[in-house]
């Protein structure tokens, strides 16, 4: 808005509130594989095709222990499942879910991942609810820099923010975040912290309120 004229001064920016249905758990300390969780669309933006180029350098690193679970649906679904068939022992496709069924699994989830990109028609991630779903249950999450993503992935504070394309970086940080539980902790806390200082309902809600008392004033 700023780059077509608009007044810096005059836009308010209020996130999409995420809901937290649960008590958040933390997974066990020592997992013997660790389990990621992607819930997405299945549409191009979300980098659904290039997580192949992810998991090749996880195999590079002989590291295997692993497990993604993908939720969700979408135009590309059958198409990156044909993609990653090389990969389906350490993979889960399970479809669109409900929302019952989604926090069952993120009880069991160490990390979430977001590999978007920016799509053929130039769009971009501008918030990942997903992610902060995720945050809402202590999970951290490894996330490429792309659009808006900046604004909740803080780097080495709620998860892994890696530059676009660098799949050795990417890797490199679900092997860390499996060997070092001391780590992952402290991104689990920062990451659960910031959901309730930014994204939960009650702040969000207060936001709104005193958006609407502004303008009536």
């Amino acid at each position: 808005m700023i780059e077509i004229g608009f007044n810096s001064e005059n836009i308010s920016v209020i996130p999409v509130p995420t809901y937290h249905y649960n008590q958040a758990i933390l997974p066990k300390k020592e997992p013997e594989i660790i389990n990621i969780l992607f819930v997405t669309r299945f549409i191009e933006l979300k980098g659904v095709l290039i997580v192949k180029h992810i998991l090749q350098e996880l195999r590079n690193q002989n590291f295997e222990k692993y497990k993604i679970t993908f939720i969700g649906d979408g135009e590309l679904f059958e198409e990156t499942k044909e993609d990653l068939k090389d990969f389906k022992d350490n993979l889960l496709f399970l479809g669109k879910r409900s929302t019952p069924e989604i926090i069952e699994h993120y009880k069991d989830t160490y990390i979430t991942i977001y590999p978007g990109i920016t799509d053929s028609n130039g769009r971009e991630e501008n918030q990942c609810l997903a992610v902060q779903e995720g945050f809402a249950y202590k999970i951290p999450t490894i996330a490429f820099n792309i659009g808006g993503l900046s604004e909740c992935v803080h780097h080495l504070k709620t998860g892994f923010l890696i530059e676009p394309k660098n799949y050795k970086g990417f890797a490199e940080a679900i092997i860390t975040l499996y060997n070092d539980y001391e780590l992952r902790n402290k991104l689990a806390e920062g990451a659960f912290d910031l959901y309730e200082t930014k994204y939960s309902e009650k702040v969000i809600d207060s936001q709104y309120k005193n958006y609407l008392k502004k303008i009536e004033s």
